[in-house]
């Protein structure tokens, strides 16, 4: 029995109460069990194998990476899951990447650092207080470490979600940290004149003042502290989903079925959230499940356009495509929403792995682009009243790519009378495209443009107004005469009056 299993079962069962007032110790939870904790989770944030840490700056970074990688939320305890022994922190924290509180997310940070050879010590939040704003915040269980250089002592938070600066906060002292969350929040942790404990406090941008969060003893923790902590939060929390989880450009915050999108710049967006579910597959990482889907290095940087060509075959070369039949079926169905959602595309895509029309997989690609920083949309083709033998089978949603050059160029999964080129096509360029992609110095040839008796297919995109465009083929023939396959239109997907987000 792992170390944290037996303070529970101890408590759980009343048995001795000797053990109870033992103070927790992390040596006693490192040297107990049979994981490598500092390689585990070097390999979950993605950091260097030789990760060291030798400055505060940092363990500033490391917050900022853990809380990137491993989301505060409740998401376990809503389903009736009471556990927080050590396998079950390194399964749902390390191999699953779910998130837990305050329990697990610190305590997993405490042996990290810990196996740093850094002093840290578990903490808690004083039981009654006035400082204390939400009932919460008195069941709450933290670190502090003292740096060997200078023998202070810093609060090290990775389990407190909205509230967390994400730098080491030195104790005592009254200057205030900005936050490396992106909430422009400032924080600090006060010294009270009353006793040996502090304040741990927040001044919000634009205010004055700083406001108390919670009060806390420095002092280690005993057994009996950590069993009650955990318990008195099962007894208060209401069963309702909270979320946090930090990303590169900000943050996402949810509580009382609100979603908050905050940005680095001060921007925000709320959004109302209807269905636990709806919840989950906000918090999806598409940028690591594409990559998983393909295989590749999660480091794998998008430099020029032929990474987005090699990236685009290789992800349509992965999935198993309805027929053109179906997916008109689905397109048209009278239940659109049901259907075009970025929900739906990236669980049966990336998750379910399962058949899928080209919208879908058009929305995965469009989604995976826009986590990675690019300038992308939905757009919709509708049909070619001109052509009336092919016009049923291309209604589907497409992207529109808009490169650091200010070129706009369309991305397709499927386009056409044959297997597209899998190049972004210029919009904007009357020129024809050659989809001959017989370049033996690339691992993604397109062979299937030697199907349909070796004909080559020739594409192009040409404008026909200000904001529709034409996508027309050409088979190798005497005439060699162009065929329009359908029109696109360049402006956002509407659906039911409301623009197709991809956020």
């Amino acid at each position: 029995m792992d170390y944290l299993n037996e303070i529970n079962n101890n408590n759980n069962n009343n048995n001795n109460n000797n053990n109870n007032n033992e103070i927790f110790s992390y040596e006693k939870l490192i040297n107990g069990h049979k994981y490598n904790i500092k390689e585990l989770l070097i390999h979950k944030l993605k950091l260097k194998k030789d990760f060291q840490v030798k400055t505060l700056e940092d363990i500033a970074f490391l917050q900022k990476k853990f809380v990137e990688g491993l989301p505060y939320n409740n998401f376990d305890l809503c389903h009736g899951i009471d556990e927080w022994g050590l396998d079950y922190i390194v399964k749902r924290l390390l191999i699953d990447g779910e998130g837990g509180i305050c329990t697990t997310l610190n305590i997993l940070m405490g042996m990290f650092l810990y196996e740093f050879n850094i002093p840290v010590r578990l903490i808690k939040a004083y039981k009654q207080s006035q400082f204390n704003i939400i009932p919460h915040f008195s069941c709450h269980i933290s670190n502090v470490i003292q740096w060997p250089l200078n023998n202070k002592w810093y609060m090290v938070e990775v389990g407190i979600g909205f509230f967390g600066s994400l730098n080491p906060i030195e104790l005592g002292n009254e200057i205030g940290v900005l936050s490396n969350a992106g909430n422009l929040s400032y924080y600090r942790c006060i010294e009270n004149p009353d006793d040996s404990s502090y304040i741990y406090q927040e001044k919000k941008a634009g205010m004055e003042n700083y406001l108390n969060l919670f009060q806390f003893s420095p002092s280690e923790i005993t057994h009996g502290e950590i069993f009650d902590c955990h318990q008195r939060y099962l007894e208060i929390t209401e069963k309702k989903l909270f979320s946090f989880l930090k990303f590169e450009k900000g943050y996402y915050y949810f509580h009382h079925d609100c979603l908050k999108i905050g940005f680095l710049d001060g921007k925000e967006n709320t959004i109302t959230i209807t269905d636990q579910y709806q919840l989950k597959k906000i918090f999806y990482n598409i940028k690591k499940l594409f990559y998983d889907f393909l295989n590749y290095n999660q480091e794998f940087s998008i430099i020029n356009l032929s990474d987005i060509t090699e990236l685009h075959y290789n992800f349509i070369k992965s999935t198993n495509i309805i027929n053109y039949n179906n997916q008109n079926e689905i397109i048209n169905n009278n239940n659109n929403n049901k259907f075009i959602s970025n929900e739906n595309a990236i669980k049966k895509v990336l998750i379910d792995k399962l058949p899928s029309n080209f919208s879908d997989l058009n929305i995965v690609f469009g989604l995976f682009l826009h986590e990675n920083g690019f300038n992308i949309k939905l757009v919709k083709s509708f049909k070619n009243n001109n052509n009336n033998n092919n016009n049923k089978n291309y209604i589907h949603y497409s992207n529109i790519l808009k490169w650091v050059d200010g070129k706009e160029y369309l991305l397709d999964s499927k386009i056409g009378l044959m297997f597209n080129c899998f190049n972004p096509m210029e919009i904007t360029n009357n020129n024809n495209n050659n989809n001959n992609n017989n370049n033996n110095n690339n691992n993604f040839n397109n062979n299937n443009n030697n199907n349909n008796n070796n004909k080559l297919l020739h594409n192009r995109i040409r404008k026909i107004n200000s904001n529709t465009f034409s996508y027309d083929e050409i088979i190798n023939n005497k005439n060699n005469t162009f065929m329009t396959i359908y029109h696109f239109s360049n402006s956002r997907v509407k659906i039911n009056n409301k623009i197709f987000s991809k956020l």
